[in-house]
Formats: structure tokens, C-alpha cells, sequence
């Protein structure tokens, strides 16, 4: 079973693919399929060290949002599209309600999960 954790600080359980970047989940739900997705929502939260800060996004660009959102227009537009099982576990409260009915709507609408 191929499993899929976007975070960048916290590591993965055992047997889960670890990714850290907006992008890097994105290219991994294009090219591979995964049964399980574990989002994340605030990336890259260091905007006072250079070091850990991506110059070519702005700051809020690198969110798992934007992974829901690939996966959202994956299945309303692909009809042999898998929706995976997401699990969101940022911290974050507003954003963790926001992407859980994100996710309950596309189940709901596509008819997929």
C-alpha cells in the first residue's frame, strides 16, 4: 500500500513516502498512485532564515490546501480518477476545517469515495 506525507517538519510513520514541499507531493499524485495522502497544512514556516525558505514562493504559497486542490481537479475532471483516503493532520484549526470540507464536498459531489 503506497502511503503519502506532506509535512516539512514532522516525520512520517514507518512505510510512508515522505515529501516537504507543495510541488514535490503534487509531481509524486501525478506520476504514482497512492491509497493513502496525510496533508499537512502550513509548510515552510521560516521566513526569518533564508536557509529554510524558498525564494521563488511567496510566503502562504507552500500549504497542503494546494494538495487538496491538485487532487480536487484530478476528480471532477479525470473520471478514472482514484480519490485516495486524505488524512489531514496540520495543527492549524481554521485550515484543518477548511480542508476537511474541501474534502467531504469533492467526495461528495464527484460521487468518489
Amino acid at each position: 500500500m503506497k502511503r503519502l506525507w506532506l509535512d516539512d517538519i514532522r516525520p512520517p510513520p514507518p512505510s510512508w513516502t515522505w515529501v516537504k514541499t507543495t510541488r514535490w507531493a503534487i509531481s509524486e499524485l501525478y506520476t504514482q498512485s497512492y491509497e493513502m495522502v496525510s496533508l499537512d497544512y502550513d509548510l515552510d514556516r521560516a521566513p526569518n532564515d533564508p536557509a529554510k525558505r524558498r525564494d521563488d514562493l511567496g510566503p502562504g504559497d507552500d500549504n497542503g490546501y494546494e494538495v487538496l486542490g491538485f487532487l480536487e481537479n484530478k476528480a471532477y475532471n479525470d473520471p478514472t480518477f482514484f480519490i485516495p483516503r486524505v488524512f489531514i493532520h496540520t495543527t492549524n484549526p481554521i485550515a484543518f476545517v477548511s480542508m476537511h470540507l474541501t474534502l467531504r464536498a469533492m467526495k461528495r459531489e464527484t460521487g468518489k469515495g
